[in-house]
């Protein structure tokens, strides 16, 4: 009666809410893969016999939080293990690394090269909320250093670069496939050091956050 109409309705995903959603979808789980289906996604408006349907999702960036949350709790102390696909160990380890090399060259005088800083790597549970310092570890310049750092010690640091520069696309996703490819090719090789595999297995799941 007063011209709005619902459209969507967006939660965190803490479960009560997955389970309202379950019910929204008429106690039907989610079998899809990759692309969801019109009805794992929406719901008839309950109030209107006919119009659109209303959209669901979770927040985006309760889910980017949460996806740092799990990430952060894979470590030396932490309650999970995350382990690639090639059966390689990785975790919050590689992100703190990253941060400590990061702060020697800061220390020498050089200027960062990466978005990491303490409250990012070592947050509070006020800095567990700040969006900022949950990005840190998936930003372009952060993933960046990973890949100069990955290519100089496997010694393919030329053969990742496409135009002659490591600012040689503005289109992210094909730079990060290109630099992924040619580093997986050289971390097969034997004799590679278990923590060089690790560091990779990292920079897989952190350029698959970012995408995400």
């Amino acid at each position: 009666s007063i011209g709005h109409i619902i459209l969507g309705v967006a939660t965190d995903a803490g479960g009560n809410n997955s389970h309202l959603f379950k019910l929204l979808r008429s106690g039907k789980a989610i079998k899809s893969i990759g692309w969801l289906r019109d009805d794992e996604v929406s719901f008839k408006n309950p109030a209107i016999f006919e119009g659109p349907k209303v959209a669901m999702w979770h927040c985006t960036t309760h889910a980017a939080k949460a996806k740092r949350n799990a990430h952060m709790s894979s470590c030396q102390l932490g309650k999970r293990n995350f382990t690639s696909k090639d059966g390689v160990e990785f975790g919050w380890d590689n992100v703190t690394e990253t941060y400590v090399r990061d702060q020697k060259r800061v220390s020498g005088g050089a200027p960062p090269e990466t978005d990491l800083t303490l409250a990012s790597v070592i947050p509070d549970s006020y800095n567990k909320m700040t969006v900022k310092h949950s990005k840190a570890p998936y930003t372009y310049k952060t993933l960046n250093e990973q890949f100069t750092n990955l290519g100089g010690a496997l010694g393919c640091l030329k053969e990742m670069l496409q135009k002659g520069t490591f600012s040689e696309s503005k289109k992210f996703r094909d730079v990060y496939k290109f630099r992924l490819e040619t580093l997986r090719h050289t971390i097969n090789k034997p004799n590679v050091d278990a923590k060089l595999k690790s560091a990779f297995a990292n920079l897989e799941y952190s350029v698959a956050v970012d995408g995400i």
